[in-house]
């Protein structure tokens, strides 16, 4: 699905959502990857694909994404993001273009 997709948080504190430094647009789909090299279980994840990003990571995931809000043309997900050896609590708010 195309998205336009805002990042809520940063390093799991919440952010004012001002400027484009936290928005992305893309694709996005859902997976199962193990969550590190030694885990043999796998989890859900949400990837940004194949879209412009502000980010300066070209792909986002979102590990164990839930619906935290569903409206017209709207769907916020929650889950958590690794970034630098550390886990941390992560929102998506992502407006579908249809």
């Amino acid at each position: 699905m195309n998205a336009k997709i805002l990042i809520l948080r940063e390093f799991g504190r919440l952010k004012v959502p001002i400027g484009i430094g936290n928005k992305a647009s893309g694709s996005i789909s859902l997976y199962h990857e193990h969550p590190s090299s030694s885990d043999e279980r796998t989890v859900p994840v949400l990837h940004i694909l194949d879209g412009s990003s502000a980010l300066p990571a070209k792909r986002r995931k979102l590990f164990e994404p839930r619906i935290t809000y569903m409206g017209s043309g709207t769907i916020k997900f929650s889950g958590l993001e690794y970034v630098d050896g550390a886990w941390y609590a992560q929102e998506w708010s992502c407006d579908f273009d249809y």
